[in-house]
């Protein structure tokens, strides 16, 4: 009986886990899968680590910003201009300007806009082209900044171009498009006019609005691109180039004792057929 059952268990092939655990075939390809989990494993905390030394290098670094300045004397950057075949000098990064030269650019910015804007307020023109204030009024700006000579001059231009705009019911407004520091007490300014018709009822101007953004732009220009009596162009564009110094003696009115020494205007032809917004930049000129 012992003989029988020996015999049975020997001709019973049981395979177990011979062939999937220790067949000499299978154990390349466990290897190859068992190092490359390994080393994916290690490739993924290598690359935590290094993300998180760089957080910590670039918070634990000082923070500093380059500005790039050229003092008195010394030479500058300059680039070729290879059109003009010259060279340009590169503007500065930080323009610095002292608090003498922001109090004359606004005066020079209310300065423009009184000398060359209209208003229908009788009044108003009155005080801005009168050399005597009324008693409740201090000197108008005009006045307090030009010279005797200069300001008959700007009363008789000015007594001209109220009686044209009158005639026509028109005002003119003032837009500053540029200004610029040149050096010194020069500065240079790019001014458009635009002459707009008021509505008769509240005499009032139909663009009553005074910031830059395009809307108020095209507002103008709806009524100014209109033309007048002669074929006159209600539209027009100015070069300004102006001195403002300090020659006169400070007083309440004017503290910082700005004088305008000279004011030269030229005045710019323009394309009619073009738009305002067609040359962001300037106007194309007909030279």
């Amino acid at each position: 009986m012992q003989k029988n059952e020996k015999t049975e268990s020997l001709n019973q092939d049981v395979l177990e886990a011979y062939p999937t655990r220790m067949h000499v075939e299978a154990l390349p390809d466990r290897r190859f899968f068992r190092m490359t989990r390994t080393l994916t494993i290690i490739n993924a905390l290598s690359v935590c680590l290094v993300i998180a030394l760089s957080c910590f290098f670039y918070y634990a670094m000082d923070n500093q910003d380059v500005d790039i300045r050229y003092p008195s004397g010394q030479n500058a950057l300059y680039s070729m201009d290879r059109a003009n075949k010259t060279l340009t000098r590169v503007d500065l990064t930080t323009a610095t300007y002292s608090p003498i030269q922001l109090m004359a650019e606004e005066a020079l910015k209310n300065y423009i806009q009184l000398r060359h804007s209209v208003v229908w307020d009788k009044d108003e023109m009155s005080y801005r082209l009168s050399p005597v204030p009324p008693p409740d009024r201090s000197t108008s700006l005009l006045k307090l900044l030009s010279s005797d000579r200069m300001f008959g001059s700007i009363v008789q231009q000015q007594n001209e171009v109220i009686e044209m705009l009158r005639k026509e019911g028109l005002v003119r407004d003032v837009h500053i498009y540029e200004l610029k520091h040149v050096y010194g007490n020069l500065w240079t300014a790019t001014v458009d006019l635009f002459d707009i018709p008021i509505d008769r009822d509240t005499l009032e101007p139909f663009c009553m609005c005074q910031d830059n953004s395009k809307q108020c732009l095209d507002c103008k220009v709806t009524y100014a691109k209109e033309k007048g009596p002669n074929n006159r162009s209600r539209l027009q564009r100015l070069k300004i180039w102006a001195r403002i110094g300090r020659a006169n003696r400070p007083t309440h009115e004017n503290p910082f004792g700005f004088s305008m020494n000279s004011y030269i205007v030229q005045y710019i032809p323009l394309h009619e057929k073009l738009g305002y917004w067609d040359f962001p930049a300037k106007w194309q000129t007909n030279d």
